[in-house]
């Protein structure tokens, strides 16, 4: 399982368990199913950014399905998530656990500024290439996922229910491993997201920002 922010770059890590896994994996992100909903072009039209809201529902039952189907065929599973709240992972693991399977967690961590920022780049880029099939991030959406990440995780170690649990970052190291580790993987994700900034991120947040300047020029937003 997967999860983080909106925008937190967590096809790194698809591309990390697919050579771990040695393509021997199926990815199931409900973000790519979103434009297979039968209105959604309508919704586009309709709602715009906030067509989202109206999309999640449909993606959440396509990636809750396949889970389903996949499981019990025995595949190895990569299931996106964002950890806004237990209800889902916590589901998803009791359902894999009864049917065999070792159940881990793998978090990207990025300060929030950079991840938000990350979601307004992503639908400037979506945006210049085809205004319909450019998917906005709601700012309340993603601090809701920030403000409840860390307590998530916190909860599903006490659960017990993940064999283990990994953070990386966006440059693609693993900065926590349960199985080497003894902190508690909730607190090292504490500090990451919200402790000192380093060097490297203040330089990313300054790309980011003219970054997104330049777009939203070139978008004529």
């Amino acid at each position: 399982m997967l999860g983080g922010q909106s925008g937190a770059s967590k096809t790194t890590i698809h591309r990390i368990k697919q050579k771990e896994f040695q393509g021997n994996i199926v990815i199931t992100d409900g973000d790519s199913f979103r434009s297979q909903h039968p209105h959604y072009l309508e919704l586009q039209q309709e709602y715009g950014k906030d067509s989202v809201e109206y999309t999640k529902y449909f993606a959440g039952k396509m990636v809750e399905s396949l889970v389903t189907e996949l499981s019990h065929l025995g595949y190895n599973l990569l299931i996106e998530g964002t950890l806004r709240t237990i209800d889902v992972p916590k589901k998803t693991a009791q359902l894999l656990k009864s049917r065999g399977y070792e159940v881990q967690l793998a978090i990207i961590a990025t300060k929030p500024e950079l991840f938000y920022l990350s979601t307004l780049i992503r639908y400037e880029e979506l945006y210049a290439i085809n205004p319909n099939q450019a998917r906005a991030t709601p700012k309340e959406h993603h601090d809701f996922i920030v403000n409840h990440l860390v307590d998530n995780t916190r909860q599903l170690e006490e659960l017990a229910i993940v064999e283990r649990i990994q953070i990386y970052q966006r440059d693609r190291s693993c900065v926590y491993d349960s199985g080497e580790n003894t902190t508690s993987a909730a607190d090292v994700l504490q500090e990451l997201l919200f402790g000192e900034w380093s060097q490297v991120e203040k330089e990313m947040l300054k790309t980011g920002e003219e970054r997104l300047k330049d777009l939203t020029n070139r978008n004529g937003c």
